[in-house]
């Protein structure tokens, strides 16, 4: 804060900033995945969690020119889940996809209750580069990543997070075309509870 504005001494600084920055995340991102935490399981609604990780993420997205399309589910219910780690989750899509689109991009957000099959579903979707089918059978691994100063290990712990709470992500990409993320987070009886007045599931 000293160092006066356009000085020789600023760049460099800005350079160490940055650089610890990014060690913090790395070092972060390690020992998220070493612990593995147990979920801290509350009920919670999916809709708010995604608009707590879209509004973290509202500066990137406007300053990328990047548009977001959200198509959530107004029939949403509660169920137990550790909001926390759900939110990392989403976290870590919206930033893969935001690095994956370009300027003046697209990026959409989805959710629905499935009865049916007894689960919740949340789609994120972009219409980036895409992945190549060989690198998408390995994106879940730890320290595998597409970017150049990626650390590989946001998509790891997600995963590890996503089975915690024994549901199932997946991915499907195209080179060129966009990358789509499906997550399913599983209903139980005692999941369910009443919302605006009624019993859901």
């Amino acid at each position: 804060k000293k160092v006066p504005e356009g000085g020789p001494l600023e760049e460099g600084l800005h350079v160490i900033i940055t650089e610890t920055q990014r060690c913090k995340n790395i070092i972060q991102g390690l020992l998220d995945f070493a612990r593995d935490k147990e979920p801290q399981k509350v009920e919670a609604d999916i809709n708010v969690i995604l608009e707590k990780a879209l509004s973290i993420l509202e500066n990137e997205f406007r300053l990328q020119h990047v548009r977001l399309e959200k198509r959530l589910d107004g029939n949403m219910i509660n169920i137990l889940l550790d909001e926390n780690q759900i939110e990392q989750v989403y976290i870590n899509i919206l930033l893969n996809a935001l690095h994956a689109v370009e300027a003046d991009g697209v990026i959409t957000v989805e959710s629905r209750v499935d009865s049916g099959r007894e689960r919740i579903r949340v789609e994120i979707a972009d219409n980036g580069c895409g992945i190549s089918e060989k690198d998408t059978q390995k994106i879940f691994e730890p320290f595998f990543s597409t970017k150049a100063n990626g650390t590989g290990l946001g998509l790891a712990v997600s995963y590890g997070i996503i089975q915690n709470h024994r549901g199932d992500i997946r991915v499907f990409s195209e080179p060129g075309k966009g990358t789509r993320f499906v997550i399913d987070i599983p209903i139980s009886t005692k999941n369910a509870s009443k919302k605006n007045g009624k019993v859901s599931l």
